[in-house]
């Protein structure tokens, strides 16, 4: 029996046994070969190389245990572009001027790069509509079926499918990231966990004043990070930097400079920015930062991701030099108007910002539509998402669970680095799998607590405020990116002098939107409205498809048990000896 024969019988034993069940409703099991296959086929992918190289992921997964199993499968020779990290975006814009795309073309976030936008590829040609390939993509269009969402987003005015999506339909893995705090300070200096904004600048004073650390020192710093770091703790009072719905995926838009509240927000950051709650290199501020100051035990609250948390947690347990320590999240403030607002986007979309297109020079466009149909199967899963089934994962009792390779590296890897090191089919969707998430992201009480219950029982999605994944026509998006180019910086540039006290609120914010106004903001309101309004028109009304994972947490054994005395027991499950 080959290595491919016995992966596959692998995998036929398990979908007979059944797995959990936490996932998409697939119309199938494994992408059946057809009469495309005859012919080996070259197919062309792009990759990323930042820290770790393929030949480092070889020596220890096999090619031929991961991508040698779907060049067997579907009878093709893969061939890489090997892009460095930091060149990603040059050198796929240069694919595109030249037309000199791979044959599966992948964008990790569409919406930040408008040389990609689907739409924009398919007008000129590059890429195909996914239509045609229909009795190839069962599986993907069981997903569009299953996630009304997540067709809305992928699909032209015109009616037309142009991309595989990610799909992310988990409220637990949509919240990757929140506000958080020391709760071990908090209950030291006997406050309530803030719920307010003037509650958070209460917190704020007594982490600096009142020594939580117990130091002796003033060298608290009460919310650590960037200054995005600020600005996002700021959009929760409900008025953003710049576009934003207003009632959610179904209401209309508004611009944030203009609304009444800016004012407020501004004041909010000064107050922060001037009494020192915010460390002082937050314009030139880099993760290590962050890393040092809770590694001193210094910070007081930060915005960012479990992961994080998680690690800050168990780090500090494990150095056993501040027994106490315990970064928890908490519930998003109340905005301006008394509810709680959330930036979150890929709640609306029920999907990552990741894009997956084929290529017009594909030499057989429907093969390349078929390998990527394999990833929304349950096999294709396991394959991008956990591994090769006896090196990074074990399938205990219907549950994939990683191995020590990737939960206790020999080489002293983080459990999400070894993942990235040896897991995942480069330049393929990847569709979110909560099994995966739960291990790598959920593996604290604090984590845990805060995506099933602090974060997540407050979402109302009528408060998410994300502008949608919305397409302009070509003449609009012109316009609006002409108007926009200058009002941006402008008001990026005004806002951080105003909060830096380099110019006054007071005395300087009507003239302020006056000059928003004047710079053309209120017909890039109606431009980007108007975008919105297709949106909400495309397949019919917006429905809300984020759901609740169903798993079994006793399958997951925790790294830390900080703060488990704070949380449900059913949250809870052993520690890993």
């Amino acid at each position: 029996m080959t290595y491919l024969d016995a992966r596959l019988k692998r995998a036929g034993l398990v979908v007979l046994v059944g797995l959990l069940a936490v996932g998409f409703a697939f119309a199938g099991g494994r992408a059946e070969p057809t009469a495309t296959t005859d012919d080996l086929l070259d197919v062309t992918l792009w990759r990323t190389i930042d820290r770790f190289t393929p030949e480092e992921r070889y020596a220890v997964v096999p090619y031929e245990a991961h991508y040698g199993v779907l060049e067997e499968m579907f009878n093709v020779r893969f061939h890489f572009t090997d892009v460095p990290d930091q060149a990603a975006n040059e050198t796929l814009n240069i694919m595109v001027a030249t037309n000199d795309l791979p044959d599966l073309v992948y964008s990790w976030s569409h919406m930040d790069r408008s040389f990609l936008d689907p739409a924009l590829l398919y007008a000129d040609g590059q890429i195909y509509a996914l239509d045609q390939f229909s009795d190839y993509i069962g599986d993907y269009l069981a997903v569009l079926d299953e996630f009304p969402a997540i067709r809305k987003g992928v699909t032209s005015d015109d009616g037309e499918l142009l991309y595989f999506a990610e799909p992310n339909i988990y409220l637990e893995s949509a919240f990757s990231g929140g506000p958080m705090l020391r709760k071990d300070w908090l209950d030291k200096l006997g406050l309530d966990i803030p719920d307010t904004y003037q509650e958070w600048l209460d917190v704020f004073e007594a982490f600096k004043t009142q020594d939580p650390n117990e130091s002796g020192e003033d060298d608290t710093i009460p919310y650590v990070g960037a200054w995005g770091t600020l600005r996002v703790l700021a959009n929760t009072l409900g008025v953003t930097n710049e576009f934003q719905m207003d009632g959610g995926p179904n209401g209309t838009v508004v611009y944030g400079p203009l609304l009444p509240g800016y004012r407020e927000r501004l004041e909010f950051m000064r107050e922060v920015v001037q009494n020192g709650y915010i460390n002082a290199d937050y314009m030139s501020f880099t993760g290590a930062v962050r890393d040092e100051a809770a590694a001193r035990g210094i910070m007081g609250a930060t915005f960012t991701g479990i992961g994080q948390m998680d690690r800050w947690n168990i780090s500090m347990e494990q150095s056993g030099l501040y027994p106490d320590h315990l970064i928890w999240a908490v519930a998003y403030p109340r905005g301006l108007d008394g509810n709680r607002h959330f930036d979150r986007g890929m709640i609306t979309k029920s999907a990552t910002d990741a894009a997956f297109m084929i290529a017009r020079s594909a030499p057989e466009p429907a093969r390349i539509a078929q390998i990527a149909n394999y990833f929304y199967t349950e096999e294709g899963r396991l394959l991008t998402n956990f591994g090769v089934e006896g090196i990074t994962y074990e399938m205990i009792d219907g549950f994939p669970v990683y191995t020590d390779l990737i939960m206790r590296n020999p080489q002293g890897l983080t459990p999400f680095d070894a993942r990235t090191k040896y897991v995942g089919i480069a330049g393929t969707p990847r569709p979110v799998d909560i099994r995966d998430v739960a291990q790598l992201s959920l593996s604290t009480p604090a984590s845990r607590a805060a995506v099933m219950n602090i974060w997540t029982d407050v979402f109302e999605i009528e408060q998410n405020m994300p502008i949608p994944p919305v397409l302009m026509a070509d003449e609009d998006a012109q316009e609006f990116a002409d108007i926009m180019a200058d009002l941006q910086t402008y008001v990026d540039t005004e806002s951080s002098r105003m909060v830096e006290g380099l110019a006054s609120i007071e005395d300087d914010f009507d003239n302020f939107q006056a000059n928003v106004r004047r710079m053309g903001a209120e017909r890039a309101l109606e431009l980007m409205q108007k975008a919105v309004e297709a949106w909400q028109e495309r397949g019919g009304p917006y429905e809300y498809n984020m759901e609740r994972a169903d798993i079994d947490w006793s399958n997951l054994p925790m790294l830390s048990d900080q703060g488990a005395e704070f949380v449900d027991p059913s949250m809870v499950s052993p520690v890993r000896d």
